[in-house]
């Protein structure tokens, strides 16, 4: 299987959105989504911010796992709590899907993370 190059800003994500809907048992506030190359975020009916990201299988044994668990055991400096998460392999390409759901308030994000509306920015 070929992995083809995706920009999620131009590629359809509905039913994306739609599953992490389903497996983080949350609504998506869909005038929140912020659609990146790699990513797109959107804030929840509970006033969270959930991440989603695409990755190559290939880079993830160049780049590693996800950063999230390891950020968590930082104390003392300003972060997004994170909530939960979940991740999936894509059916049709060799890729993994990740959502994770933080902390969306204003409060809980730091410098360039805080933006529309208070949520976190995604990359």
């Amino acid at each position: 299987m070929t992995l083809r190059s995706v920009d999620l800003r131009k590629e359809p994500v509905e039913a994306v959105l739609d599953r992490v809907e389903r497996m983080l048992r949350v609504r998506l506030d869909r005038e929140t989504v912020v659609r990146k190359r790699r990513s797109v975020g959107a804030r929840t009916d509970r006033d969270t911010w959930v991440r989603i990201e695409r990755r190559g299988l290939d880079r993830i044994g160049v780049q590693g796992g996800d950063g999230t668990a390891s950020a968590e055991a930082l104390r003392g400096i300003a972060k997004p709590a994170w909530l939960a998460g979940v991740a999936w392999r894509d059916e049709a390409e060799p890729v993994m899907w990740r959502a994770g759901g933080r902390d969306g308030t204003a409060a809980g994000c730091a410098g360039r993370e805080c933006r529309g509306g208070g949520g976190p920015a995604t990359d």
